[in-house]
């Protein structure tokens, strides 16, 4: 027993030297950063980041505020730029966007609050006519509907103006009150690498209910070819962000959609970035008559954006953004697509049952 007490007495000394030899070498460490030896100034600033980075009392906005995001570099195929690095951090800015807060709380619970949504962002025009078609689905009301949605100089794509400009105001006081928390965003998609995804900034309510009351419904009215009763079931959402020191145009591409809903921002006093739409991937014919089993041929036709226009397509129509020569212009952007991002591309026969106008609307009656 008398062993046994020296020998834990001596460990006991052992652990206690070394904890307090530990602590300063820590002590001295923090020292030598804090009075500019910068003889190890990388060490030191690799260190200190390590540990503000890794420790627990720091609040989860403060820890992503921290992190250096990896900087989006491809224009083309950028779908999976450092992805295992955002997916590894998509729990810390959950949290950390749910301690930063919301600038305009009724943006983000339309889908509980149906009818408030609709009085304060929908035109009356709209909201209207819409209403009376979800109580009967007749041919005369969703001719009434379809009345909304104007062709433009670009056959096959059709304008419309359904948002009032409060929604238009609130919407992007909200997108650059997310972007000042510091909080990294994932690029939105493949090409645009500026903007961010609206499911995770907690937006996808309001998109939600614009779906499935609004958009849905109307691209497969006006696209009956090709959206079948399970073909524009998913929706993916996003911003993109064009800017003069980031991304001030977009190469001619088609869309990951059957559908595709893009409704301009702003900001306000922007200058260039038209759109321009040619033809139909794999549809239409060329100069010389004959299918194209490539990209399409047609005469392009330009359309102009202005905050509070929108604009839907087909997402195999071949389009581009042109320049931005001035200001700052931001969009939303909606892709319609089946299960699983299934895009159909092949037209439905005329024999083919097409969707029955009482299933475009009687689910989505609240």
């Amino acid at each position: 027993m008398q062993v046994f007490s020296i020998f834990l007495q001596q460990t006991m000394i052992s652990i206690a030297f070394l904890f307090v030899a530990s602590a300063v070498s820590m002590v001295t460490s923090t020292a030598d950063c804090s009075n500019g030896d910068l003889s190890s100034s990388s060490s030191c600033s690799s260190s200190i980041h390590d540990d503000v980075a890794s420790t627990s009392s720091l609040s989860a906005l403060a820890r992503a505020q921290a992190l250096d995001a990896p900087t989006p570099n491809s224009s083309v195929g950028g779908e999976y730029e450092d992805h295992e690095w955002w997916v590894s951090h998509y729990d810390l800015f959950s949290k950390a966007r749910q301690e930063w807060g919301r600038l305009h709380p009724e943006l983000y619970d339309a889908k509980d609050n149906v009818e408030d949504f609709e009085e304060l962002f929908v035109r009356k025009e709209f909201r209207d006519r819409f209403r009376k078609v979800w109580v009967e689905s007749s041919v005369e009301n969703e001719n009434h509907v379809l009345d909304l949605f104007q062709e433009t100089n670009a056959p096959g794509v059709y304008g419309f103006h359904m948002f009032t400009d409060e929604f238009h105001q609130l919407f992007t006081e909200e997108l650059d009150y997310q972007i000042s928390s510091g909080i990294p965003l994932r690029r939105p998609n493949g090409m645009n690498r500026y903007g961010a995804i609206l499911s995770e900034l907690g937006l996808d309510s309001i998109v939600n209910v614009m779906v499935d009351r609004y958009l849905r419904p109307v691209g497969q009215m006006l696209y009956p070819d090709f959206t079948g009763t399970n073909d524009a079931d998913e929706y993916f959402s996003f911003v993109v962000r064009y800017k003069m020191d980031e991304d001030v145009e977009l190469a001619e591409h088609t869309d990951a959609s059957v559908v595709t809903i893009n409704l301009c921002l702003g900001k306000p006093g922007f200058e260039g970035g038209s759109l321009y739409f040619k033809g139909l991937r794999w549809i239409d014919e060329n100069e010389n008559g004959a299918i194209n089993t490539g990209t399409a041929f047609a005469k392009r036709k330009e359309i102009v954006m202005e905050p509070g226009m929108g604009i839907i397509h087909l997402g195999r129509h071949e389009h581009a953004a042109l320049p931005l020569t001035g200001g700052e212009r931001t969009n939303m952007i909606v892709w319609l697509s089946g299960e699983h991002g299934f895009v159909r591309v092949a037209k439905y026969s005329k024999e083919e049952v097409q969707v029955a106008a009482a299933m475009r609307w009687y689910p989505r009656i609240a």
